[in-house]
């Protein structure tokens, strides 16, 4: 229930960021939007499904709509998100089940870092909406002020610890790839570069 607001809360942060939801999060409107727009970050603030029995077997759950089933394939959102510089995955798992192979990092991450995107935030386990977004709200917060990656989800985590909030809320989501990955302030939805 919270999905909608946390990706209002992460296109807030810099001017002209697009929110689907609702009616508009489909896999045809993603697929469009990456195709015609000139963006940076994706956040997906949406349900994943992951497995370790099969390399590969894990999908990001949008709606479906006339032209897609609304089930994005790590190798779709590859494609979707192929060359950006941050692809941020709020759902449960969305590293994958490491299981009995005891992957790193599979799940939706791998086919991301393999398609060119720069840096993905991903998480371990399964986490509440609620949570999810007081924290990722907190990460754009550091993020718009040009904090690198690592550094404003490090900042997001330690202001819910101070808050009270258990670790459950806030320790499941991790940063792989480029850490130092930064956006100068003010940032502007696709117009944004990366930067070091």
């Amino acid at each position: 229930p919270a999905a909608a607001d946390e990706a209002r809360a992460a296109t807030a942060w810099a001017a002209g960021s697009r929110a689907l939801t609702g009616d508009d999060a489909t896999e045809g409107v993603l697929a469009r939007a990456a195709r015609d727009g000139d963006w940076t970050i994706l956040h997906a603030a949406a349900h994943a499904l992951t497995t370790d029995q099969a390399l590969g077997a894990s999908w990001l759950i949008v709606r479906g709509d006339a032209d897609a089933d609304g089930y994005v394939s790590g190798s779709e959102l590859a494609g979707v998100a192929r060359g950006r510089a941050l692809v941020v995955l709020s759902g449960c798992r969305t590293t994958g089940d490491f299981g009995a192979r005891r992957d790193a990092v599979d799940g939706l991450v791998a086919p991301l870092l393999a398609g060119g995107v720069r840096t993905v935030i991903a998480s371990h386990w399964a986490v509440s909406d609620a949570s999810t977004k007081a924290l990722m709200t907190r990460f754009y917060e550091a993020l718009a002020t040009g904090r690198p990656v690592a550094a404003a989800l490090a900042d997001a985590q330690r202001a819910m610890r101070r808050a009270g909030a258990s670790p459950r809320a806030w320790a499941a989501f991790t940063v792989i790839g480029d850490p130092s990955v930064r956006f100068a302030p003010p940032v502007r939805a696709g117009s944004a570069r990366a930067g070091t």
